[in-house]
């Protein structure tokens, strides 16, 4: 049901956008339900690798923002990092709310 995404599967079948249940008695009616199903595809798929050979050495990067003093005045900043080399070590996260995908590096 609504709210409840995972706990409790209903199996079932997807067809031209209609779920139809196995058991129809899985569903009430006047019930909200989150649906999600898997799909199997033999074209059109892309890969995403991560390999050390194709990662840069150095970074040159750029910031723009903005400080605000006591009085309330702001005072804009240009940050720039020379050669900022990259951490070897990365983490990736998947998640099924908010962002679908999470990629942090360290620069060092």
């Amino acid at each position: 049901k609504e709210g409840e995404f995972g706990d409790e599967p209903i199996e079932g079948t997807v067809a031209d956008g209609v779920f139809t249940a196995t058991t129809a008695g899985d569903i009430a009616v006047d019930s909200d339900y989150e649906v999600g199903y898997l799909v199997s595809k033999t074209s059109g798929v892309k890969r995403v690798s991560f390999n050390n050979d194709k990662i840069p050495q150095d970074y040159y990067i750029t910031m723009s923002t903005v400080d605000k003093d006591e009085q309330g005045v702001l005072t804009p900043f240009y940050i720039t990092a020379y050669k900022a080399s990259i951490h070897r070590e990365f983490e990736l996260s998947f998640s099924s709310e908010g962002d679908p995908a999470t990629f942090s590096l360290t620069l060092i």
